[in-house]
C-alpha cells in the first residue's frame, strides 16, 4: 500500500464533510466547553496541520510497510486523516454503533452504587459498581465508569482478534500489565489467564492504586490472580521519579520542580522478572502515557528470551506509531505486527506484537 496515495484521495473525498454526531463528550465533556472545536472546520486549520505532519509521510510509510494485514494498513491511513481532518469531517471505524453501545453498557451497572474519584485539574469522574461480560462467563462485580465497561469489555481493547489471527491472554499465562489504573484491564486478563495464570500490574499513582486494591477485593478469587506492584516502569530500576497526581494527566520528572512533590521509585521488566526468578512472560499490555518505548528497552532480555505477545499504545507520542514498531522490528525476533483502535477519536491506538 502507497501511504501518500491512499491518505490523499481519501482526503479529498471527506475535506467537505460536516458531521454532527461524532465528539465524544463521554470522554471530553460537553462541546460548548472546548473552545477550539470549530477550528476542526476551518479549511486553513485542516491546512495547517497537514503540514504539520506532512514531514512524517514518509516515517508512516515505513510503519504500513511493517504491517502484516491490510486492515491495519488502513487503520493507520485512517487514524492520519482524522488528525488532520478532526471530528467534524472525519468518522473513525468505531464512530457507526458508538453512542448505542456505550448506552447499552449501562444496563451492566447499579445505579444505587457509585463513587467519585480524583479526575484532571481537581475535577471528578463517577465510577459505578458493574457486573460486565467476563470471557469466562463468571458473574463478577467492580468500580469502573461505564464507558469502561465499553473498552475494556466490548471492543476488547488489548485484545487483538482479526481475520484467524488472535494476540491476547491465554489459559496458564504470566502477564505483564503495565499501567493497571483502577484495574479493570487486569480483571479482564484474570479471568482470561484462569486459576494457574498470574498478572503483575505496575500502577503508581496513589489515587488509582485505592481504586485497584478495592476493586482486587471484589472480585474475589479473580483478584487473588493479580499481584500489584507500586512502581512505574522504565528502562532501569530505582530511578527517583517525582510526580503530581492529576488522573490520566498526571506528570512525572525525574527532578522535584513546581508541585511535583511525590515521589516513587522506577522498576524495569528485566529487572523484575530477574529478581523474580519468573519462567517465562506470555504477554506484555503496555498503556503508560508515553513512557512505553523507555520501558521496552527495560524489557529487552525478557522480550528476546521468552518473545511475549505485545498490546503497546503508540498514541501519546505523536512518533510512537513510527518508533515503537521500527524498534520492536530491529530486535529481528520476527515479530508480526497489527494496529487496533478504540475510541471515535485519535487516542486508544495499540500495536499488537506476535512472533512468528
Amino acid at each position: 500500500m502507497n501511504f501518500f496515495t491512499e491518505f490523499f484521495n481519501r482526503l479529498q473525498t471527506n475535506i467537505y464533510n460536516d458531521f454532527h454526531d461524532n465528539y465524544d463528550f463521554y470522554r471530553f465533556g460537553p462541546a460548548e466547553e472546548v473552545p477550539d472545536l470549530i477550528s476542526t472546520l476551518d479549511i486553513r486549520g485542516v491546512l495547517a496541520r497537514l503540514s504539520h505532519f506532512s514531514s512524517l509521510f514518509n516515517s508512516y510509510q515505513a510503519t504500513i510497510d511493517l504491517l502484516a494485514d491490510d486492515d491495519s494498513k488502513m487503520l493507520l491511513v485512517k487514524l492520519l486523516l482524522f488528525k488532520v481532518l478532526g471530528h467534524r469531517k472525519y468518522k473513525l471505524p468505531l464512530s457507526k454503533n458508538y453512542f448505542s453501545e456505550v448506552r447499552k453498557c449501562k444496563a451492566y451497572g447499579s445505579e444505587n452504587r457509585t463513587m467519585k474519584v480524583p479526575f484532571v485539574d481537581g475535577g471528578e469522574m463517577e465510577l459505578t459498581y458493574c457486573c460486565p461480560p467476563m470471557p469466562s462467563g463468571e458473574k463478577v462485580g467492580f468500580f469502573l465508569p461505564i464507558v469502561g465497561i465499553y473498552h475494556a469489555f466490548i471492543v476488547k481493547q488489548y485484545f487483538f482478534d482479526r481475520r484467524g489471527v488472535r494476540i491476547r491472554p491465554g489459559q496458564g499465562d504470566v502477564v505483564i500489565d503495565a499501567g493497571a489504573c483502577w484495574g479493570e484491564v487486569a480483571i479482564h486478563f484474570a479471568d482470561s489467564v484462569g486459576e494457574n495464570g498470574k498478572v503483575y500490574s505496575f500502577e503508581f499513582v496513589p489515587d488509582n492504586i485505592k481504586i485497584f486494591k478495592l476493586n482486587q477485593q471484589e472480585v474475589g478469587s479473580l483478584g487473588e490472580r493479580i499481584e500489584l506492584i507500586e512502581n512505574p516502569l522504565w528502562s532501569e530500576p530505582g530511578k527517583e521519579l517525582f510526580f503530581h497526581s492529576n488522573g490520566p494527566a498526571t506528570q512525572v520528572a525525574f527532578e522535584p520542580m513546581g508541585n511535583l512533590n511525590e515521589r516513587t521509585w522506577t522498576e524495569s521488566i528485566d529487572s523484575f522478572v530477574s529478581r523474580r526468578g519468573l519462567k517465562k512472560i506470555d504477554f506484555i499490555k503496555m498503556d503508560i502515557e508515553g513512557a512505553e518505548l523507555s520501558a521496552l528497552s527495560g524489557a529487552v532480555e525478557t522480550i528476546k528470551t521468552f518473545k511475549p505477545r505485545l498490546a503497546i499504545t503508540v498514541y501519546h507520542g505523536e512518533k510512537d506509531i513510527i518508533e515503537i514498531p521500527q524498534w520492536l522490528n530491529d530486535l529481528h525476533l520476527g515479530y508480526r505486527f497489527y494496529l487496533g483502535h478504540y475510541t471515535i477519536h485519535s487516542d486508544e491506538t495499540v500495536l499488537y506484537a506476535t512472533p512468528e
